[in-house]
């Protein structure tokens, strides 16, 4: 395989670019997934590799009628290439074409790199996303050859010009850093206790003391996981070494005690020194604002509601670099926290939008009208809803029917790794499968059971779509 040779301002490394191929690839209704620009060129059988497996893996079974809302349909991620030995990051769009069957023809972009470099893709992805997120725009409608080719040698030339980060240093296994922040008492301890499932560990927890590290493996990525003590002795020298401590970071859930009114205007002001400092760093990682100790006994309590609303309008107008999510949690509902943490792990899956894809084509194969996919360790994956009541019901009930399954199975209950609740006209089915020996759950909300004898089928279907996504879910 041929280097592909662009001037990348690489730190530490000479002229010569870990990037090794880029390739635009059409749909067309009598030949199927076309290659039309490769540089460099390779052999036909690759470029039809590349072709074919970022169009059908992205396009799946889908036709798009009509050419309503194609500039909406757009899928992002991070895909393996095994035949050629490379992983690609992969931006598919439609271009707009009255003759094509369905108003539009699916089209993909895709930059290729060795298997051992695969991190320099999750290093780069933001700015890497940016750029065939501008690049297809350029191409979403009929050109000539030539135009065609002028679009994508000025693609490669914008490439030429960004200070991609230096792959040298990456290693196979990649790490993200996921930090925990919020005042002393805020909870965090008790949440990261909670989300590891430790109970017993929940009684008699102690203060942080400076910052506690532990590691966790999800799917072959490393969550190195920073527990910051909030006191204030603390918290100045994290910002004394603030190159240390809050450099690199990937997430960040940020705890307040919502029952603590007196110090929420001292958590407001430790989440602007940390936001501040990290916009120093010129650093924007997705921002979890949990409020924790949101305990039954308050839910319904005007004046703490009241508060919530006020804290998430300012949080909301002071910062809007980032990426913010807000979850209500408590230790009493242990599915308030999960549904959190697994929110805030799902941000740094490049391939969260295909996921979802694929969960929303087995939902409607299904007649289902939401879905959840779940791994072993209860981190929810991805999520598929009809409407925001549908999803909220299927969210907060999952635990339940998750917990129930487990049971069934630990008393050996289960003649198969299948069960059916009906509850009137709602039927919840909840399947545990496997990919490469990797344990996952599937929670459909069915709208009738008149499918149930096509689920193999469909879920066969289903593991074939996200096996290749599953080893770069994040």
């Amino acid at each position: 395989m041929l280097n592909f040779l662009i001037g990348a301002n690489l730190r530490g490394i000479d002229k010569k670019s870990v990037i090794v191929i880029v390739e635009f690839s059409i749909f067309i209704d009598e030949s199927g997934p076309t290659p039309i620009y490769c540089h460099p060129k390779i052999e036909e059988e690759d470029q039809m590799d590349i072709a074919m497996k970022s169009i059908s893996l992205l396009m799946g079974e889908g036709v798009y009628q009509n050419g309503y809302a194609y500039e909406n349909v757009k899928y992002f991620g991070i895909l393996p290439f095994p035949d050629i030995n490379m992983v690609g990051i992969t931006y598919f769009f439609l271009i707009k074409d009255p003759n094509a069957r369905g108003k539009a023809k699916a089209a993909t972009l895709t930059i290729l790199v060795k298997e051992k470099d695969t991190n320099f893709l999750y290093e780069n992805v933001k700015t890497l996303r940016v750029l065939l997120d501008r690049t297809a725009v350029k191409l979403q409608n009929p050109l000539p050859d030539n135009k065609v080719k002028e679009i994508m040698e000025d693609f490669r030339e914008e490439l030429e010009h960004f200070d991609l980060t230096d792959p040298t240093t990456n290693k196979l296994i990649k790490k993200m850093k996921i930090i925990f922040n919020g005042l002393d008492n805020s909870g965090k301890t008790s949440f990261l206790t909670n989300v590891q499932q430790r109970y017993s560990e929940l009684i008699g927890i102690t203060a942080t003391k400076g910052i506690q590290r532990q590691q966790r493996r999800l799917l072959g990525t490393d969550l190195l996981e920073w527990d910051f003590g909030g006191q204030e002795n603390y918290r100045t020298n994290y910002f004394k070494n603030a190159e240390i401590y809050l450099s690199e970071v990937d997430l960040m859930f940020y705890i307040i005690d919502i029952q603590d009114e007196k110090r929420i205007e001292e958590a407001q002001s430790y989440l602007h020194q940390l936001l501040t400092t990290l916009d120093s760093f010129k650093q924007y990682p997705p921002i979890i604002i949990v409020f924790h100790k949101f305990d039954p006994d308050i839910q319904t309590d005007l004046d703490v509601l009241e508060r919530i609303n006020n804290y998430k309008k300012h949080i909301k107008d002071s910062y809007t670099k980032w990426v913010l999510k807000f979850f209500n949690t408590t230790i009493f509902d242990h599915w308030t926290i999960i549904s959190a943490f697994s929110y805030g792990i799902a941000q740094l899956s490049p391939n969260r939008e295909i996921f979802r894809k694929h969960l929303k084509w087995i939902s409607r194969k299904m007649n289902a009208s939401a879905g959840l996919l779940v791994a072993k360790n209860s981190i929810i994956l991805s999520d598929y809803s009809e409407n925001a009541v549908v999803g909220k019901f299927i969210e907060l009930s999952e635990s339940n029917f998750y917990n129930i399954f487990l049971k069934f199975e630990e008393f050996d209950i289960l003649n198969d790794d299948f069960v059916v609740w009906e509850f009137g006209n709602i039927n919840i089915v909840l399947k545990k499968f496997y990919i490469d020996r990797k344990e996952f759950f599937l929670l459909l909300q069915l709208k009738d059971i008149e499918s149930l004898p096509k689920f193999d089928g469909y879920l066969s279907k289903f593991k074939n779509k996200i096996r290749p996504l599953i080893k770069n879910y994040i």
